[in-house]
Parts: C-alpha cells; sequence; structure tokens
C-alpha cells in the first residue's frame, strides 16, 4: 500500500489546539468561582425564607439572619443591607430580591461580567 500524501496533524497544527485548550481551561477557572458562590448565596437566602414565620419578620431581622448565613458560608462580595431588596408581598409574606454583578479581569484591560439575579418568597 502506498500513500501518496501524509496523513496527521503537524506540530503547529497540535500546538494550536493545546493552546485553545490551555485558553478554555484557565477561562473555566476564573469563571467557574463566582458560580458556584452565587449557589452558595442563593442557598443562604432560600434558607432564610423558608424558615418558619420568615414572611412575618422585619426587613432588619432578615437582614441579621442573612448576615449570619453570609458570615458562616463566608461570603464577602454581597452586603445585604446594599444589595439585597425586601419588599412586602402582604401581611404575612416578604420578597426577597438580590441582583448584583462580578467583574472579573481576565488578562489587561479585558474583563467578564457576570450578572446574578435571585427572588424568593418569605412565607
Amino acid at each position: 500500500m502506498k500513500l501518496s500524501q501524509q496523513q496527521g496533524m503537524t506540530m503547529w497544527s497540535t500546538v494550536g489546539l493545546v493552546m485553545i485548550g490551555i485558553f478554555f481551561l484557565l477561562l473555566a477557572f476564573k469563571l467557574v468561582p463566582p458560580y458556584v458562590n452565587d449557589i452558595k448565596i442563593g442557598s443562604a437566602i432560600d434558607s432564610v425564607a423558608n424558615k418558619a414565620g420568615a414572611g412575618s419578620k422585619t426587613a432588619a431581622q432578615l437582614f441579621e439572619s442573612l448576615e449570619k448565613y453570609f458570615d458562616v458560608n463566608y461570603i464577602t462580595n454581597i452586603v445585604p443591607s446594599k444589595d439585597i431588596e425586601i419588599q412586602p408581598l402582604g401581611e404575612n409574606a416578604k420578597l426577597i430580591k438580590l441582583e448584583y454583578e462580578v467583574v472579573i479581569p481576565l488578562s489587561g484591560n479585558l474583563s467578564a461580567l457576570l450578572y446574578f439575579e435571585h427572588e424568593y418568597e418569605a412565607h
């Protein structure tokens, strides 16, 4: 059997693919931690909202509970009194809204902006 053409990738093609793979791996290392942190934030707000009698608590009491959860879970990029809004829904219900952004520097003046939003009802 005679081959008239070469087969396979050249060294430069392999280097290019490895560089692309490294780029996406480094991007994942930068972008995954804020999403993990957001999951912790969401579970903290959810646990405060689902506590018995949470809807009848005042906003200050809910902020205090959230600050305690954030301290225990080492969540430092959220300030409950600044980033969280609590609205009354009725006599014994509250709406807890959270909107925040995380800016992740990637390289030089290139950054990634991640926007997170949560809403929970406390009854």
